[in-house]
């Protein structure tokens, strides 16, 4: 497809499971359109990432289920490092392991590098798991940007911080739900966010767990010198 062009899913996969053999990489500007196909899946079997969005390139992926990915020490459904809207899709079931915490690792279901920019419309990020890292459902890097609109972050799970998600940049939630996340290691079972803002409007964080003593639904703090 030429850049800043469209594809789109022939109706007739409706409610089919396309298994990629590797990640589906996209180095342009490009929309991935499945709605004309309700139902589609892109599964990479637990062998690989879903999806990996290159530096530059501004994508945008509709009605889609991005489903088994696996990433050794980061993003296990989706890697992000460009500009990034996923409208009307679910990211679940995906995993992140690692060879021991650091604050860099995980995202279970997304992680978004330094600079990226993600929005989530009208989508989920469900029950995805890091294992040796933070940010079950969504991790963002430094320096990034998330929005999360109309959209819910449940059931992922991460045995550092923040179940849900990790941010290190700014970030908006508005009429969205954070809810069922765990964190085993330490703050944030649904949200763990510092170096950056946090503005929530009409959002709810509700049922999220941490260990005792820590803070089982937001953790909002500064790991430098606070203002």
């Amino acid at each position: 497809v030429c850049p800043g062009g469209t594809v789109t899913l022939d109706a007739s996969l409706s409610g089919e499971t396309v298994r990629l053999a590797s990640p589906l990489t996209v180095n342009g500007s490009v929309t991935i359109d499945g709605t004309s196909a309700p139902g589609v899946t892109l599964s990479a079997g637990g062998q690989s990432r879903v999806i990996e969005v290159a530096k530059g390139a501004t994508v945008t992926i509709r009605g889609l289920t991005l489903t088994q990915g696996y990433g050794w020490e980061l993003a296990g459904g989706v890697l992000n490092n460009g500009d990034l809207t996923l409208e009307k899709v679910t990211v679940a079931g995906n995993t992140v392991a690692t060879g021991g915490i650091d604050f860099w690792k995980g995202g279970g279901g997304i992680y978004s590098g330094e600079g990226a920019r993600l929005h989530l419309i009208d989508s989920s990020v469900a029950n995805n798991t890091v294992t040796g890292g933070a940010g079950g459902g969504v991790y963002s890097y430094f320096g990034t940007t998330t929005i999360v609109e109309r959209s819910t972050i449940s059931g992922n799970r991460a045995n550092d911080v923040g179940g849900g998600l990790r941010l290190l940049g700014n970030a908006e939630m508005t009429n969205s739900t954070i809810s069922g996340n765990t964190s085993t290691g330490w703050h944030g079972g649904g949200v763990f966010q510092t170096d950056g803002t946090l503005t929530m409007t009409h959002t709810t964080i509700t049922g999220n767990t941490a260990p005792d003593g820590t803070s089982g639904g937001l953790f909002v703090g500064t790991f430098g010198t606070s203002g």
